[in-house]
This record gives structure tokens, C-alpha cells and sequence, in this order.
């Protein structure tokens, strides 16, 4: 069996994302929440990392170096 790389993983939750249900409704909450995903999205990549999940006002990424997870 080959290595296995090591990776860092980084947690990010929006601050009181579920608030923005009740002053946006669903939909705009979920448009408010997406915008914001794909900018995060935008800068991890650019950091040669991963969006690995997101789910409700949290996203789940990995990068191949730690101080890219740190900037």
C-alpha cells in the first residue's frame, strides 16, 4: 500500500447564518449562503485547496499545506 498524504483540513462556519433565514426567507438566505460558498470556494483554490463540503452556514475544505489554510 502507497502513503497516504497528509492534508489539512479546515472547518469555517458563517456567524449566525441561521438568522439570515428570517430576514432574508429561504430562498434568499440559500442565494445569500451559495454567494457566499463560491467566493470561499474562489480563495481556496487559489490556495491549492478543496471545497469539500458545505452544509447549512459551515464548509469543510482541505489544502496540501498548512499555511495555506492559514491565510
Amino acid at each position: 500500500a502507497g502513503a497516504v498524504p497528509s492534508v489539512t483540513i479546515l472547518f469555517a462556519a458563517i456567524h449566525q447564518a441561521e438568522a439570515l433565514y428570517t430576514e432574508l426567507g429561504d430562498a434568499g438566505a440559500f442565494d445569500a449562503l451559495h454567494r457566499a460558498f463560491q467566493l470561499m470556494d474562489r480563495e481556496i483554490q487559489r490556495r491549492e485547496g478543496a471545497l469539500v463540503k458545505t452544509i447549512g452556514g459551515g464548509a469543510l475544505a482541505v489544502f496540501p499545506q498548512i499555511e495555506a489554510a492559514l491565510e
